[in-house]
């Protein structure tokens, strides 16, 4: 089996106990090709949903044949890491599974397809990759799946079930008006803004679309619910040469998607800031995190350990920053993900140059414990 890292070519998880930093179990999911983890969901049960895509035929820990190139995979797991099921969805050509959830009755699967009618996918693409999501049950049966894209790229990242019971989609894409998108590039073409669709729970029917950022390209990566509204969060090139990508987060309305006057924050240092992920602090502020390759300057207050670095920002609920962290080897590293702990502390987890790598902080940002 072509197994190797999680996050990277494979399924492997490790758990963490709460009192420690010790393994209570490991296992291996996969088939004869490769299967890339992207989200993990806690699931009701005390179980789990690993979610990604995979290229395997029926093989390994793999009950279905594959559709086409890559499909999307889903691996439902007891609270030991006893497989219970998993299902594969996907057509013809690529489907890359990007981001999951549990619903109030099942789990809705989202990421970006690029093929047509067939197999498990009931519309055609609008351009070349569209989002793509997939509602199913509690035991993994297929209840509908919906295409949203316009005549570009639309690459979904992020779903979220909103307090009303709706999903919203979001992604960043780089289609003009055009197929179910209702809102033109703010750039030129070849550049992406974030794009942001409310959907009803039951059909997957768009109840609106928005389109927000800057004239550049815009990567979305990250989205909060707070009081009604949404902050979503990304990167995009600061100074706009596509080169020196920044933190940003932004606000908009619950209602129709709209943009916040004067609630977009920016974060960086003078080279490159990739975000990965947000989210809300026991405090009630946030903290924004990501990988960045910048020296101290201007958000940011240490230097590189090697090339890139996990970089951690904790802010005030106004995005007021109130300290940061850089934490690396000397090689690569990049932050994928982050929770909030029991103890007000934060774990961190990402790769380490094709490695797996978990690093837990202290509320204040101070690094006790590391492992690889």
């Amino acid at each position: 089996m072509k197994k190797l890292n999680i996050l990277i070519l494979g399924l492997f998880i490790v758990q963490l106990s709460k009192a420690q930093i010790g393994k209570q179990w490991d296992k291996t999911f996969g088939g004869t090709e490769y299967e890339f983890i992207t989200s993990t969901v806690a699931t009701s049960d005390g179980g789990f949903l690993l979610a990604g895509y995979s290229k395997s035929g029926a093989s390994g820990n793999k009950s279905e044949a594959g559709r086409g190139g890559y499909d999307y995979w889903v691996v439902k797991i007891d609270a030991n890491g006893n497989k219970t099921w998993d299902k594969r969805f996907g057509g013809s050509g690529d489907d890359i599974l990007f981001s999951a959830i549990q619903t109030t009755d099942g789990y809705l699967l989202g990421g970006y397809s690029n093929s047509g009618a067939g197999g498990d996918k009931s519309q055609a693409s609008q351009g070349s990759n569209d989002y793509w999501v997939v509602k199913i049950s509690s035991t993994g049966a297929k209840q509908w799946d919906k295409r949203y894209g316009g005549s570009g790229d639309d690459y979904l990242t992020s779903v979220l079930q909103a307090t009303d019971g709706s999903y919203l989609l979001s992604g960043y894409s780089s289609s003009p008006a055009s197929g179910d998108k209702t809102y033109n590039l703010l750039g030129t073409e070849g550049f992406a803004d974030f794009w942001v669709l409310k959907v009803d729970a039951s059909t997957g029917s768009t109840i609106w679309d928005n389109a927000s950022g800057t004239p550049y390209t815009d990567q979305l990566y990250s989205v909060v619910e707070i009081d009604g509204a949404f902050l979503l969060a990304g990167y995009y090139p600061y100074g706009g040469d596509d080169e020196n990508m920044d933190f940003i987060v932004f606000q908009i309305n619950g209602t129709n998607g709209n943009f916040v006057e004067d609630k977009d924050f920016y974060f960086g240092g003078d080279n490159n800031d990739y975000l990965s992920t947000i989210i809300k602090t026991a405090d009630g502020g946030y903290l924004i995190a990501g990988y960045s390759n910048s020296i101290d300057s201007y958000n940011k207050s240490e230097n590189p350990r090697g090339g890139y670095d996990y970089w951690i920002l904790k802010t005030d609920a106004n995005f007021k920053a109130e300290w940061d962290k850089t934490l690396g080897g000397t090689s690569d590293d990049y932050l994928l993900s982050a929770v909030q702990t029991a103890d007000g502390g934060f774990l961190l987890g990402g790769n380490h140059t094709l490695a797996l790598a978990m690093k837990k902080v202290r509320e204040t940002g101070v690094w006790p414990i590391s492992g690889r």
